[in-house]
This record gives C-alpha cells, sequence and structure tokens, in this order.
C-alpha cells in the first residue's frame, strides 16, 4: 500500500467493520493461529487437516466449524491472502476457528477412528476467569470427514454483499460500510438501521483550510474468498484528493465472521508530520451514523450506562465525555431492531480525544463541526458516534510515532445489553493465551485398548500485548521438570536481559517484561526477540516495543 503523510494515510485506510458466544461471551471471538506457531503438522495437505473438541460429559467427539487459509509471502499484504497456494500447511497460512468451539481436556485414551497416529491438542487459557479449553488438530488417513458449516458465511461479488446467518451488511459507492440489517434469527428487524461509516478531516496548511471524508475514496472493485467461519474481502479504491493529491490507488483487506467484521492497520508511519511545520491538524474524527430506521434504539457508551435516545434531536452536548487514549473504548446501538456495537483503539493524539456523538434530522446539516461543516450519505444524522482527535495533532508527533487504526464492528441480537458490550471490550483488551502440546498414539502390544503418551515437549507463545508500550507477558509451557533460560535479546543477538534462569516444574509459567535491560534502562522502539531454552531445545519468538 503506498503511504504518504498522515491525511492521505488515514483516509486511505479507512473502510470497514469490524465479532455470539454464551456465558462470558468469549463465544464471539476467532481464534487465528499460523502454521508455525502451532509448528506440528508442517507440509501436511490442508484437505487432511481437522479440528475436533471434546465433551468429557458424553465422552464424545465434535467436529468444529474451522477453514485454513494459506499466505502467499512472495506477494504484498493486500493480496497475501488471494496468491498463489501450494495446499500445504506451511508458514504464515493460518487455521481459523471460533472460541465457541473450545471443549474439554480429552484423556489420552480417546482417540478418533481414521486419524494419524499423533494430534497436536491446542490449549487456551482465558487470564480473565481463570478458564481453559481446548481443541484437537488431527490429519485424515482416510479424507471421511466433512467440515460443519453452520453460520452461512456467504458474499455475494455481484452486489458486493457479505452475510451470515445473524446478518447482512452491503457497502456504498466508496467501498464503505453502509448497509447493516440483523436478521430475525437472533431477533432483529430485516431493516437496514445504518447510514455510513463516515470520515472527517479538517487541517490548515499556511493560509489555507482544508477539509476531506470519505467520499474522497472512489472505489473501483472488491473480491473475496469464503469459508465457514470468516469472509476476507479486498477493496481496490483511489484516494483522490486535488490539489494535493491525486489518484493514489491502495488495497485494504477485512475480515468478516458470524457475528462481527474487523478491521487492524497497525504502526502506520506518521512522523512525517514533525517535518511539516505550515501544517496544523484541527481534528480527524471517525464516526458510525445510523439511519431512520434506527428511531427508536438507545445509544450506550462506557460513561452512558443509561443510554441515549436515538430520535434525530441534537443531543450533542449530552453524550459527549472524553475517550480514554491507548485503548479500546466502545459505543453501542441497541433496541428492538438489532444492535451494533463499535469497540475501537483510540490513539493518543491531540490536545482533546471526545466521544463524538450527534442527532441532526431537521434537514439543515446532520454532520456537526464547529469549523466547517459537510455531510454525506443520507444528509442526516441519527446516533452518529465515534472518536475525535482535535487540536494541534501534529504537535503530539515525533519521527517515530506510528498511529493504530484498528476497530471492530459487532452485529448482535436485539435489545443487546450495555453490560455485556463492557464484557466484549475487555475480552478484547485480554486475548486468550495459547499453547501447543503433541501428542502420540502407541500401542502397548498388551491389550486390544491402545495407549497413548504425551511426547516430552515445550511450547513457546507470542507475547501479550504485542505491539506493547509498558509491559508485556511471555508464557510458555513444560510437559515436565527442566531447567530453562528466558533471555531477551537486540537485532544483532546480543543478549539484553534474563527473565529466567532456573529449573521450573511442569506446567505453564508466566515472566513479565518491561522493556529494560539488565541495568533496568529503559530500551528505545524497536524489534526485539526472545529465547526460551530448555531440555527439550530452544524457540525464538519476535516481539515489538513502542514507546
Amino acid at each position: 500500500m503506498k503511504k504518504t503523510i498522515f491525511f492521505f494515510t488515514i483516509l486511505s485506510l479507512l473502510i470497514i467493520t469490524i465479532p455470539a458466544m454464551s456465558g462470558n461471551l468469549r463465544n464471539y471471538e476467532p481464534v487465528v493461529l499460523t502454521a508455525d506457531s502451532i509448528n506440528y503438522f508442517l507440509g501436511s495437505p490442508v484437505q487432511k487437516l481437522f479440528v475436533f473438541s471434546y465433551d468429557a460429559q458424553s465422552s464424545t467427539w465434535h467436529a468444529i466449524p474451522f477453514q485454513i487459509d494459506e499466505i502467499d509471502t512472495t506477494v504484498s499484504d493486500e493480496e497475501k491472502y488471494f496468491g498463489n497456494n501450494d495446499g500445504l500447511f506451511n508458514g504464515k497460512d493460518e487455521l481459523v476457528f471460533l472460541t465457541n468451539g473450545l471443549g474439554d481436556k480429552a484423556p489420552l485414551e480417546k482417540w478418533i477412528e481414521g486419524m494419524d497416529t499423533t494430534r497436536a491438542e491446542l490449549a487456551f487459557f482465558d487470564p480473565i476467569r481463570q478458564k481453559s479449553g481446548y481443541v484437537y488438530l488431527y490429519r485424515s488417513t482416510t479424507n471421511n470427514f466433512s467440515v460443519p458449516d453452520p453460520y452461512q458465511m456467504q458474499y455475494d461479488k455481484d452486489t458486493d454483499q457479505i452475510e451470515s446467518l445473524h446478518y447482512a451488511i452491503g457497502f456504498n459507492n466508496t467501498g464503505q460500510l453502509s448497509d447493516v440489517t440483523i436478521k430475525n434469527s437472533i431477533g432483529g428487524s430485516e431493516q437496514d438501521i445504518f447510514d455510513r461509516i463516515k470520515i472527517r478531516f479538517y487541517l490548515s496548511f499556511f493560509t489555507l483550510f482544508l477539509s476531506a471524508g470519505e467520499d474522497s475514496i472512489i472505489f473501483d472493485h472488491a473480491y473475496a474468498k469464503t469459508g465457514p467461519v470468516r469472509v476476507i474481502r479486498n477493496m481496490v479504491a483511489t484516494f483522490v484528493y486535488r490539489p494535493l493529491l491525486d489518484g493514489q490507488e491502495f488495497t485494504q483487506t477485512s475480515f468478516f465472521y458470524p457475528w462481527h467484521g474487523e478491521f487492524k492497520l497497525v504502526d502506520l508511519p506518521i512522523g512525517e508530520l514533525s517535518g511539516f511545520p505550515y501544517v496544523e491538524i484541527d481534528e480527524f474524527r471517525l464516526s458510525w451514523d445510523m439511519n431512520n430506521n434506527a428511531v427508536g434504539m438507545k445509544l450506550f457508551s462506557d460513561k452512558n450506562p443509561s443510554g441515549v435516545l436515538i430520535d434525530g434531536n441534537q443531543e450533542a452536548d449530552v453524550f459527549n465525555p472524553a475517550c480514554v487514549p491507548d485503548q479500546f473504548n466502545w459505543t453501542l446501538a441497541s433496541g428492538d431492531q438489532g444492535a451494533m456495537l463499535n469497540i475501537f483503539y483510540v490513539p493518543a493524539l491531540g490536545d482533546s480525544i471526545p466521544l463524538y456523538y450527534h442527532d441532526a434530522a431537521d434537514g439543515t446539516s446532520g454532520d456537526y463541526q464547529p469549523l466547517f461543516s459537510f455531510d454525506s450519505g443520507d444528509m442526516l444524522s441519527y446516533g452518529d458516534n465515534g472518536f475525535s482527535l482535535i487540536g494541534n495533532i501534529e504537535f503530539y508527533v515525533t519521527p517515530t510515532t506510528t498511529f493504530d487504526f484498528l476497530y471492530y464492528n459487532f452485529f448482535l441480537g436485539e435489545n443487546f445489553p450495555a453490560d455485556s458490550a463492557a464484557i466484549l471490550t475487555e475480552n478484547l483488551k485480554n486475548p486468550l493465551r495459547f499453547s501447543m502440546s503433541q501428542q502420540n498414539f502407541i500401542s502397548t502390544g498388551v491389550a486390544d485398548e491402545p495407549s497413548l503418551q504425551i511426547v516430552e515437549s515445550f511450547s513457546l507463545s507470542q507475547n501479550f500485548p504485542n505491539p506493547f508500550n509498558s509491559s508485556t507477558t511471555i508464557m510458555f509451557e513444560l510437559s515436565s521438570q527442566s531447567n530453562v533460560r528466558l533471555g531477551i535479546y537486540d537485532i544483532n543477538g546480543r543478549l539484553l536481559h534474563v527473565l529466567a534462569n532456573e529449573k521450573l516444574s511442569a506446567g505453564r509459567h508466566e515472566f513479565t517484561w518491561n522493556g529494560t535491560n539488565r541495568s533496568g534502562q529503559a530500551l528505545p522502539t524497536g524489534i526485539y526477540f526472545y529465547k526460551l531454552t530448555s531440555k527439550f531445545g530452544s524457540k525464538v519468538k519476535k516481539l515489538l516495543l513502542v514507546r
């Protein structure tokens, strides 16, 4: 993707959205694992791999919906899901399923007939609720298995519409989300309740005042690939903003799951702003605007648990607390029509970062802006909500500053409660932790019933969060007691810090690194590596420190 200064970068990457589950609401979430993170069945035909969960109460196995999306590492990030595939599970290929497929830990004597004599136990730990869940990756010797398809994920290339059992969404002539229908299968009204995503950008250059919006993007075409768990959509468009920029083509990749769509782009370099002393950025805003079918719904946020009625009457002064920077914030439009939950990361840029809200259905202007006003879509605002970065944004930018553009849109059932929206947001802040162990089937030759044994091994999980600023957690698991050494290294292989150098028992272990060296000095932004050495061997993973 082409990159220029901040205002083009943000406007050109704005498009699309973003995850149901019971009990603790973890079931809304997808799990995405790369082949090299599982580190088993590498090189296996993807058509021979299957994912099962185990139910301890009934002592039965259940095939769960999953898909494997092959990654072509020879092309750009925007095209990697649509490149050449070799049909083998390798490298960055992604195994995808939903957390509602997690089951119990299977006893060693339980095995699925018609599978290889080795399986991978994929274990997940919820750090909020201190509970674990498991699935098992098998390789079939017979291929007599089918993948369940309960979510009915679909993409219509003629209408550029994505649909699941629970929702249907469409896109406007700029390629951006503009239609949201909650289906009656989860209590929705089957009416389009959404106008469009809005981007507003205001800046001054010398004495010239400039403004732009999402209509600065000209949509060219979109294409997608569909599986039982997600739709991957690529949109090709051109950013046009005369006289400064003209004809900047880009491709944007978005992901859609049974209950949500997501858009993620992190570490956008915007440090160029520090070299433009005559540019003043007054405001950047991202918001989601409902339409007249949403009248009667209520708009909630973390600071507004009672909600504000969406009715087209101006109430911007009622619903306008500050957002929390460098964190996920959320807003929820919920009612008899269904619900749309927006969870968005707010970067720490600008003199103030308010939560934006506006109702204006009086036929004048639906887009409130004190400096300059223009609108798009239906030209009205029904519960238009999001966040604003206001005032002297450029003063908060250094040559190394990056921008995280990250948000999720959940499409949920009628009268979805605000406290559940808060739980979903906390889940995103605290992702499941993953570990893997290899299990082999070994016949004793003594009895009719075969026995199993665990191959002695260890697993090293990806640190979380990653990228990180103040601290990050590294987790690993040992199948038996071992002396271990966990060290932090720079890109030149120099040892910077030792987090562990001791004998540890079998099981899961966690260590925290605060981004310092052995002397306690803070290390600069950059790529670092952590290496775990034990009696089983060594493993290395990469992490990113962002100051």
